[in-house]
């Protein structure tokens, strides 16, 4: 069965209502995906620009956030540290490639990928958190960039003599 117009609505019924011609289905659908795209991008608006530095924003975090967790405390004292190692930056400049910048020269120093890792997490849980509070314009900066892998640690196992002396049952 052929379409022989098809009406596109790509701001509900309130907006501007787009009628066309197409032969197939197919096509019209395709359009209708990319006209609503099209309409719901907004490439006519500047994208918002944040000057505020990072600083800033985690004591924002801290006020509408962090205080109300239970270890809220210890993590504002970690993303303040992790400030601090990062140069102060403004937090548009937070990216991916300052991250793992940052990251491999921790690694190069000796830090252990779980503690790299905890920090990415910190940080990308600040950043969402203030989009979800209307704090900040867009999520985490760091939302593509991959924690690293960790390798499992091998499990030790007790013998018949441990296991005897830890519950006790050897006192010497």
């Amino acid at each position: 069965m052929a379409v022989t117009w098809w009406i596109c609505a790509p701001s509900g019924s309130d907006g501007k209502r787009i009628r066309k011609k197409f032969t197939t289905r197919g096509e019209a659908k395709d359009y209708e995906r990319w006209a609503v795209a099209r309409y719901n991008n907004k490439e006519w608006k500047a994208p918002v620009v944040d000057d505020r530095y990072l600083l800033e924003l985690i004591e924002i975090w801290w006020k509408v956030k962090g205080q109300m967790m239970r270890d809220g405390e210890r993590t504002h004292h970690k993303l303040l540290v992790l400030d601090r190692a990062l140069g102060h930056p403004l937090a548009r400049d937070v990216t991916p490639k300052l991250f793992s910048d940052y990251r491999a020269q921790r690694t190069t120093a000796g830090i252990k990928p779980k503690t790299l890792n905890t920090e990415q997490e910190h940080i990308s849980a600040m950043f969402n958190s203030l989009y979800a509070l209307g704090h900040y314009p867009s999520p985490s900066p760091l939302k593509g960039l991959k924690s690293i892998q960790l390798t499992k640690s091998e499990m030790g196992y007790l013998t018949h003599d441990d296991i005897a002396r830890l519950l006790g049952g050897d006192e010497g």
